[in-house]
């Protein structure tokens, strides 16, 4: 490998090549902070000098002598967004001249006196080339997505600061319009004269396989390179199309990126190739993920495991998102039970519900495999996590793994049923103790001022309901919660964190809300009796409602929680 590192200023980068950053880097992802630091840096306040140096660029020549980009396109971009904010403001205030002359530090002619973009981009395009780099306006209307998202809001962040270096010459009363109009060009050109004297070391590599070498060599140095980003490019490295025009891999990962990232769920590439592996392979830690991914798919295999992930990825997303996927009656029970771990916030068990449900799509396992397991997984999570507010330890995690693994590993319906059995087994025996849970369900509040635990609040009463309801159906997305001791009586208030028990709630229907308003509890369980609303015990028993029936049915009903209804 032949490495050259020469010391350049910017202005000799732009004059002396033309640079492409290539299909295996990440898009522009700077933002405002970025941005702002960059500038301060460079330009603003905190730049002491015009020659600040920032940093190393590592880049390779192709066949056609264009320049690849390694590192350091982020920063280039910047540098290239800048030059393009700056002509514009020159422009706009009447120095035609010098925005022209930006712009042939932005475009210049080739050899065969075509014009081009000094600096290009894939991901972006044409993006980047039309609205940016192109002097005047452009009608083309063009999808904007997150990448170009990040470069409209990088331009407008820094012509804004370049407008507040000359506002207050704009704004000076006691200068002559010449005046302003030369104080306002000197200020510009500072700016320029910045930028193109920011010195950088220009790291030479030889060829494209080099360069690979050192791009992932630079993320164990502390650069801010992320497992997709180097698993980018190890499938760019190993999967090569005869025609590079039909570039499959960039392809694919780019429909496994929009699966993922474009989900209501937030959900991140990086958690989702960690959870994907742990569901399959071996259990280790994010930080090694590519290491050990790239020890194990050799180059032979790049393309099927990058097929894998492109199938899991919709899986991954329906288990987060339910309505990704279109549901049958009979698979109610298993959407509901990945809504309420959705609800409940944990994630330890991803792994595990990744394999089962993968194992349910590909046909290996049936619903009456999954549907109990996946319940049992919403009982303890109900009764370990959503309440009881324990701790997961690394070893209920490493127990999903190792049972996503051996799910995922088993060739016969009766092993992988077997398994499933023994996971409940394990749940069932880490359980929480029931004075735990009781103790932490009556803290679980709801009232109009406390509204954080609502979610889990309607959960949990349309579970209850359901519980003491006759098989009756109900759509629990149409009920209210009443309390049965008003929140603002007019005497006899009661403290928030006793009106807010669950012992205190009912879900009804908006309708009936509106009848019990003002009412006495009397009259309220007269009301719910004779709109066939399900009666527990402590209503039926009680004559009167103050603190200790609440109290009460709060005890009541935490223990046909952990006794009946969420039992593992």
């Amino acid at each position: 490998m032949k490495i050259r590192s020469i010391d350049r200023t910017v202005k000799e980068v732009l004059a002396s090549n033309f640079y492409k950053i290539p299909r295996f880097q990440r898009p522009y992802s700077w933002d405002k902070d970025n941005i702002e630091d960059f500038w301060s840096d460079t330009v603003g306040d905190n730049s002491k000098n015009s020659d600040y140096f920032i940093g190393s660029m590592v880049v390779y020549p192709d066949k056609d002598g264009v320049i690849n980009i390694v590192d350091g396109q982020q920063r280039m971009t910047t540098i290239a967004i800048t030059l393009s904010a700056l002509r514009d403001v020159f422009l706009e205030e009447g120095f035609s001249n010098l925005a022209n002359g930006a712009q042939n530090l932005i475009e210049k002619t080739d050899e065969d006196n075509n014009k081009r973009y000094v600096l290009s981009t894939e991901s972006s395009y044409p993006y980047f080339q039309n609205k940016i780099l192109k002097f005047g306006s452009s009608e083309l209307k063009l999808d904007v997505g997150p990448e170009e998202e990040n470069i409209q809001s990088a331009y407008g962040v820094l012509k804004s600061y370049i407008e507040e270096v000359i506002a207050p010459v704009k704004a000076n009363i006691n200068l002559i319009e010449d005046s302003k109009k030369s104080e306002i060009e000197k200020q510009l050109l500072n700016i320029r004269e910045k930028i193109l004297s920011l010195k950088l070391i220009l790291v030479d590599v030889t060829d494209e396989d080099d360069a690979y070498v050192i791009f992932e060599t630079l993320n164990t140095r502390g650069k801010d390179l992320n497992v997709s980003d180097l698993l980018r490019n190890f499938f760019t490295k190993h999967i090569r199309d005869a025609n590079p025009q039909n570039d499959s891999a960039k392809l694919q990962w780019q429909k496994i990126l929009k699966i993922i990232t474009e989900s209501s769920s937030d959900l991140q590439i990086d958690n989702f190739l960690h959870h994907l592996w742990l569901s399959k392979y071996n259990y280790v830690t994010l930080k090694e993920l590519f290491k050990t991914i790239k020890s194990v798919i050799k180059a032979d295999k790049a393309q099927s495991f990058l097929n894998e992930l492109e199938r899991d990825a919709g899986y991954y997303r329906l288990i987060h998102e339910t309505s990704y996927s279109k549901w049958i009656p009979q698979e109610q029970g298993v959407e509901k039970s990945l809504k309420a771990l959705q609800l409940f916030r944990v994630k330890q068990q991803t792994p595990f519900v990744l394999s089962v449900i993968r194992d349910y799509k590909m046909g290996e396992l049936k619903l009456k495999h999954i549907s109990p397991v996946l319940l049992a997984l919403e009982n303890f999570h109900f009764l370990f996590n959503a309440v009881s507010q324990q701790r997961s330890s690394g070893g209920i995690s490493k127990m999903f793994v190792s049972a996503a693994i051996q799910l995922s590993g088993a060739q016969v319906l009766e092993i992988k049923s077997n398994q499933l059995k023994d996971l409940v087994s394990k749940l069932r025996s880490r359980v929480p103790q029931e004075d735990v849970f009781k103790a932490n369900f009556r803290e679980i509040i709801y009232t109009d001022s406390n509204t954080k635990q609502k979610a889990l609040v309607r959960y949990i009463l349309a579970n209850l309901d359901t519980h003491f309801r006759a098989n009756a159906t109900v759509n629990y997305n149409l009920m209210t919660i009443e309390h049965l001791y008003p929140q603002s009586p007019k005497q006899n208030p009661l403290a928030e964190d006793i009106v807010g028990q669950i012992g205190n709630l009912i879900f009804v229907t908006s309708d009936t809300n509106s009848r019990l308003a003002n009412k006495r509890f009397e009259e309220k369980i007269e009301i719910l009796r004779n709109e066939g609303y399900p009666m527990d015990q402590i209503l039926t028993d009680s004559n009167s409602w103050n603190e200790n029936a609440i109290k009460s049915r709060t005890d009541y009903l935490a223990e046909k929680a952990f006794r009946d209804i969420w039992r593992v």
